[in-house]
C-alpha cells in the first residue's frame, strides 16, 4: 500500500531519528518493503533482542509470507487479556519504552485496544510526575472509520474521542480518508 511504502520511506530516510516500529499486525510487510528499498531489518516478536538491523517488534506477534518466522499470536479476546495481566511481558516493555522515551506515531489503529490505553495511560502518568512535555505520541485517525457505527451527532463522538486520547498524551491528526494518509506522513519529513 502507498500508506505502508511512505512509512518506509520515512525510515529509510531518517535512520537516525526513527528507531524502530512496534507494529500489531501478524503480517511482515514493513519488513518486505524495507528489503525492497534497501533498509535490512530484524523481526523481534519475543524476547530476542535486535540484532544490529533496524527493528521491527510484533508485539502481537507474526506469521510471515514465506513460513518462515511464526510466534504466539494475540488474537482472541483471552490473549488481549493475558497481556494485560502480564505487566512485564517482554512486549509491553518495549511498548513503554517506546512511549517514554521517543516521539510516537500510531498508524492504522483504532486506538481502542485496553492494554495499549493502559501503557499509554501510565507513561502520561509518569511524564506529568516527571514534568516532561505533554505531547509526543501522535495517532492518524480517519474521522469515517471512527464514527461509522455512531448513530448521532458524529462529531461530538470525535471531539470526545480526542479529548480521551489528549487526556492519555496522544494528540489526534485527523484526516477524512485513506487516500489522504501517506501525504500527511510525507509532510513528517520536513524540518
Amino acid at each position: 500500500s502507498d500508506t505502508i511504502k511512505m512509512i518506509c520511506e520515512l525510515v529509510r530516510y531518517n535512520k537516525n531519528k526513527v528507531k524502530s516500529i512496534i507494529t500489531y499486525n501478524y503480517d511482515d510487510l514493513i519488513e518486505q518493503q524495507l528489503a525492497n528499498i534497501g533498509v535490512p531489518t530484524c523481526s523481534v516478536f519475543d524476547t530476542h533482542e535486535p540484532d544490529g538491523r533496524f527493528p521491527v517488534f510484533h508485539v502481537h506477534g507474526i506469521l510471515d509470507q514465506e513460513g518462515m518466522k511464526s510466534s504466539n499470536i494475540v488474537l482472541a479476546e483471552d490473549d488481549y487479556h493475558e497481556q494485560y495481566r502480564r505487566a512485564f511481558m517482554w512486549s509491553n516493555v518495549e511498548q513503554l519504552h517506546a512511549l517514554q522515551n521517543n516521539n510516537c506515531f500510531f498508524i492504522g489503529l483504532s486506538m481502542t485496544d485496553p492494554n495499549l490505553r493502559r501503557l499509554l495511560d501510565f507513561t502520561k502518568s509518569e511524564a506529568n510526575n516527571n514534568h516532561q512535555r505533554d505531547f509526543h505520541c501522535f495517532a492518524f485517525l480517519c474521522k469515517e472509520d471512527v464514527a461509522k457505527d455512531v448513530k448521532g451527532n458524529q462529531m461530538q463522538f470525535l471531539k470526545e474521542q480526542k479529548y480521551i486520547l489528549e487526556n492519555l498524551g496522544v494528540r489526534v491528526i485527523w484526516y477524512n480518508n485513506h487516500n489522504e494518509l501517506p501525504n500527511l506522513l510525507f509532510n513528517l519529513q520536513r524540518p
